[in-house]
């Protein structure tokens, strides 16, 4: 009843909820749901259109075939499963760094605080694709580089949102009553510092996440991100545009993958950060025990 209610009045939320899962179980289980194997080569199938039936007749192409006559839903839901892994990875490790250095800064203040965000600042001033273009150009494109850069380009964001929010907790009074009880420095940011921070930061990494896939695909397409033979669909998008005029669907459906799934972690980063609000996620409790 709850779950009924729950679709009725966040229809565009619950939308949103099912192409994600639809993603993310076809980048999990994508050997048993890819009709074909997405590494499969038949040059005779190239550059067919959607719904065009198999040679030896064992299934449809229902997205058609790219260049070398490979499956494009099964390229599809190939590229899902990087583009996905270098979106999760790149973000749990910038937002890991960038939550702690952010913590730090703003719960000591001082000399700690002044250095570490004007390196934030420093950092800042440089335009992110920019950087991670020159790095990816000197170490080399591959995916576990494509991983570092981005989130070496975006941990200053967490640590600009984290370090504001610690300022304004560490003088709240159950802060100071920790404090005053004894509590360790180091109690106080774990017990009562980080689940306070925990509602904004994970909203934070929901709507980074969709920045990061786009940043991702940008990279693939110049050529600086995911290499032959896997792929994303920032690749499959470079590697179908010299056939846009005559096979239109080698872009136009990676494009769609890409527009539908960071549309849908946008929606549904904006719903729970409303809820969020709404339910005073950033609760507070006095303590009852002191620990040093």
């Amino acid at each position: 009843m709850q779950m009924a209610k729950f679709v009725w009045s966040h229809k565009l939320v619950s939308i949103s909820i099912a192409i994600l899962v639809l993603v993310v179980s076809s980048a999990i289980f994508l050997s048993l749901l890819a009709p074909f194997d997405p590494y499969a080569i038949n040059v005779k199938m190239a550059n067919m259109p959607p719904g065009t039936p198999s040679v030896d007749g064992s299934g449809t192409h229902w997205l058609g075939t790219d260049a070398l006559g490979r499956d494009l839903l099964s390229r599809i839901m190939l590229g899902s499963r990087v583009s996905l892994s270098v979106g999760v990875v790149s973000v749990i490790l910038s937002g890991t760094l960038g939550t702690f250095i952010g913590l730090i800064a703003g719960y000591y203040r001082g000399v700690i605080d002044t250095v570490m965000m004007r390196i934030v600042d420093l950092q800042m001033s440089i335009p992110s694709l920019l950087a991670a273009l020159l790095v990816l150009y000197v170490l080399g494109p591959s995916f576990m580089n494509v991983v570092l850069v981005l989130a070496i380009t975006r941990w200053m964001i967490y640590a600009r949102v984290t370090r504001g929010l610690t300022l304004s907790l560490r003088e709240e009074l159950f802060i100071e009553s920790a404090r005053a009880l004894g509590s360790s420095d180091k109690r106080i940011m774990i017990r009562h510092l980080i689940p306070n921070l925990a509602a904004p930061i994970l909203v934070l990494a929901t709507l980074d996440l969709a920045i990061v896939m786009l940043t991702e695909a940008s990279l693939s397409f110049l050529g600086l991100g995911i290499q032959p033979p896997n792929t994303s669909w920032g690749l499959m998008i470079s590697e179908g545009r010299e056939y846009l005029r005559s096979s239109w669907w080698l872009v136009a459906m990676p494009g769609f993958a890409i527009l539908f799934t960071t549309l849908s972690v946008n929606i549904i980063a904006t719903w729970f950060r409303a809820k969020t609000v709404k339910s005073n996620a950033q609760r507070v409790t006095i303590p009852k025990v002191a620990s040093k």
